[in-house]
C-alpha cells in the first residue's frame, strides 16, 4: 500500500460515546482497501481499526464500534472467541415501531480525557478473574452479561419492542448502580449524564419509551426511545437544559462504512 491525500468531514460527535474514533478508522480503512485493491472484508477491517485504537490512541477497547460502523444497521455479535467475533446484522428497516422515535442527547461532556476510566473498568474486571478460575468467572460474566443481550435481540426479531423496551432499561439501570460508569468517581461535580438520564425518566417514564447511557459512560451522550407524542416535549426539555442542537432524531442507517463514488 501507499499513502494519500484526504480531505475529512463528519457530523458524528467527538468523543461523545457514538463512537466517533470507529467510524474515522473505518473511513480510513475504506480508502486504503480500496485505492489499493486490498480486498479486505467488514470484520478483517473492523480488527485493524481495532488494532489501531489499542495500539496507537491507548485506548482497550474491544471491537463492537468497529463492527457496527463497518457492518452497519443493528448488529448482534458474539464474542466469544475474541479473535473470530460471531456478527449477525439486524435490518434497521421497521425496527422501531410506527411513532416511535430514537433521539440521542449530548450532554456537552468529552471522552477524550476518559481512557484511563474506562481501562480502569476492564482492569478491575481483570483482577477480579485472577482470584479465581478464570474460566468459571469468564462463563458466568458471559452468561449474566449475554443474557439480557440475547433477549434483547429476539425481542427485536420478533418484533416486541416493549419487551427491548424493558430490557434497555434494566440495562441502563445496571450501568448506573452496578458497573459505575455513569460518571467518574474522581469527578462527582460533573454528571451531565445523571441529569439527562433523569429527565427523560421524569417525562418518559410510563410511557412506551426507554433511556439509557449511551457508550462507554463517564460522559456524553444517552439515548431514549420516544413516543411520537412526546417529541417535542422531550426535544424542547433537553436542549433547555443542554444547548440548542443537544438533541439528535437519528434515523438507522442500513449500511456501513464503504465507498460511494
Amino acid at each position: 500500500i501507499g499513502g494519500f491525500d484526504a480531505y475529512t468531514a463528519s457530523d458524528v460527535l467527538r468523543g461523545s460515546g457514538l463512537s466517533s474514533s470507529a467510524a474515522f478508522e473505518m473511513g480510513m480503512a475504506c480508502i486504503w482497501n480500496g485505492e489499493y485493491a486490498c480486498g479486505l472484508d467488514a470484520r478483517a477491517l473492523a480488527g485493524i481499526c481495532q488494532y489501531a485504537e489499542n495500539t496507537y490512541f491507548g485506548k482497550p477497547s474491544g471491537q463492537l464500534d468497529q463492527l457496527a460502523s463497518a457492518v452497519g444497521g443493528v448488529i448482534f455479535a458474539d464474542f466469544a472467541d475474541p479473535a473470530a467475533p460471531q456478527v449477525e446484522k439486524i435490518h434497521a428497516d421497521g425496527l422501531l415501531p410506527p411513532g416511535m422515535t430514537l433521539c440521542v442527547t449530548d450532554t456537552r461532556g468529552s471522552h477524550s480525557e476518559l481512557t484511563g476510566e474506562f481501562a480502569a473498568i476492564r482492569q478491575e474486571m481483570e483482577a477480579v478473574a485472577a482470584c479465581g478460575d478464570r474460566a468459571v468467572l469468564r462463563a458466568i460474566h458471559y452468561y449474566e452479561e449475554n443474557a439480557r443481550t440475547l433477549a434483547q435481540r429476539r425481542a427485536l426479531l420478533e418484533k416486541r419492542f416493549a419487551d427491548f423496551a424493558a430490557l434497555v432499561l434494566e440495562s441502563g439501570r445496571a450501568s448506573f448502580a452496578l458497573c459505575q460508569n455513569v460518571y467518574c468517581a474522581t469527578d462527582v461535580r460533573h454528571q451531565g449524564l445523571s441529569v439527562a438520564l433523569a429527565l427523560s425518566q421524569s417525562i418518559l417514564q410510563g410511557s412506551s419509551g426507554a433511556w439509557r447511557m449511551q457508550g462507554g459512560g463517564f460522559a456524553g451522550t444517552i439515548q431514549a426511545y420516544v413516543p411520537e407524542t412526546l417529541l417535542q416535549r422531550y426535544h424542547t426539555a433537553m436542549e433547555r437544559v443542554f444547548g440548542p442542537g443537544s438533541c439528535y432524531v437519528l434515523r438507522l442507517r442500513e449500511q456501513g462504512a464503504r465507498q460511494v463514488l
